[in-house]
């Protein structure tokens, strides 16, 4: 576990210097700059090679959720494999930071033996976990043997810092004080790990304390202003992530406020275009029927007529398309299914309308004979 998790910490670590970069390239309007360029030494990071680094950032994440996942899942598919031993030592692990330390002492013992007979004891975690206990029941001994065996197994740098603070813990509490001073400055000296500054931190307060009881001030004020530089800098690390987790929250809300903007004037644009078209194929079909009413333009009448028809169906269609989509899941024949029983419903419309109109002319042209035969009659009358 402590691979995986030093691992992540590691990767967050490289991805916060990262937005970090992208945030100064963003904030100062940097450019690249080439010295060695005979003609243009300077460049203007474009809006394209912004979007290119933005994308990058996302990778990043993405790979970090992915890996962790994807190493949690073997963990967990390992700890399937040897649950017993797995559960003895997370119960172990638990009892020893509560500090009841037979209880502890029972659970990891019988981890650690599991682990001898499954995997050659090579669980470097669960014996440092062992040293921990001996160390604070003080069987100091054990406690520098385990340790000792464990820092002969793991090679994560962070484990390994934690493992040189327990033995020169131990070796302080046993009087041994020369090599404590040798394991916490073999920490500072050869042991730096830029992204576990507490183990640092640990080490540098034992040696100040140590001094400090020498009454060897030099060497109680060197090490106690690198414990002080080094608070600070936790201090400050913790301050930027947050102050980058803030900008980087107030970053994602203006994007979304300026998208939302953006999706409601296109959606605006979208419908005053709907409305001009259906405003058009009203006045489009209005020009029809009266054109309709005149025998000499009763075939124009009519191929309009038709486009009028092919007007109203793409327009329902341009109104219907995303609901259809939405309700067939885009697929092709439901939409092509829907489509037709649409043209279906309109094509007899149409040709019920085109029918009512040529009946009322026929009815027109009827009757208009009748009233001027008539009228001849009324004036053919004597006095």
């Amino acid at each position: 576990m402590s691979v995986l998790l030093a691992e992540y910490d590691s990767r967050v670590a490289e991805i916060n210097l990262y937005f970090t970069f992208l945030a100064d390239i963003l904030e100062r309007d940097a450019e690249l700059y080439y010295p060695r360029a005979r003609k243009t030494k300077r460049m203007i990071i474009n809006d394209d090679l912004v979007k290119i680094l933005k994308a990058n950032a996302c990778l990043l994440l993405y790979n970090l959720v992915e890996s962790s996942i994807r190493n949690g899942l073997n963990r967990i598919y390992d700890s399937i494999r040897f649950p017993q031993k797995v559960a003895y030592a997370v119960t172990g692990s638990i009892y020893e930071r509560a500090d009841s330390l037979d209880s502890a002492l029972v659970y990891l013992q019988k981890a650690y033996e599991m682990d001898v007979i499954n995997n050659s004891g090579r669980w470097g975690w669960l014996t440092h976990e062992l040293g921990n206990v001996h160390a604070k029941m003080k069987n100091y001994d054990l406690a520098l043997a385990f340790d000792k065996k464990a820092l002969s197994i793991v090679d994560v740098p962070k484990d390994i810092v934690d493992i040189y603070n327990s033995i020169a813990d131990v070796y302080r509490q046993t009087g041994n004080i020369d090599s404590s001073i040798f394991y916490s400055k073999e920490i500072l000296q050869n042991r730096t790990t830029a992204s576990y500054k507490q183990g640092m931190l640990k080490a540098a307060n034992n040696l100040s304390e140590i001094y400090s009881a020498r009454k060897q001030n030099d060497s109680t004020i060197r090490y106690l202003e690198l414990s002080m530089t080094l608070n600070k800098e936790l201090f400050s690390q913790k301050k930027d992530r947050e102050f980058q987790n803030l900008d980087f929250d107030e970053k994602i809300r203006r994007q979304e406020k300026e998208q939302e903007a953006l999706r409601i004037v296109a959606e605006r644009k979208k419908n005053l275009q709907l409305l001009a078209i259906a405003a058009f194929i009203i006045t489009f079909m209005v020009v029809v029927i009266a054109i309709s009413r005149k025998k000499s333009l009763l075939k124009i009448a009519r191929f309009l007529g038709l486009i009028g028809l092919l007007l109203i169906f793409e327009f329902i269609n341009l109104l219907t398309h995303p609901w259809i989509e939405t309700i067939t899941h885009h697929n092709p024949f439901l939409i092509l299914l829907i489509l037709v029983l649409l043209a279906s419903v309109l094509v007899p419309a149409h040709h019920a309308l085109e029918e009512k109109i040529k009946k009322k002319l026929v009815e027109k042209r009827k009757a208009k004979p009748t009233k001027t035969f008539n009228t001849k009659l009324d004036t053919s009358k004597p006095e």
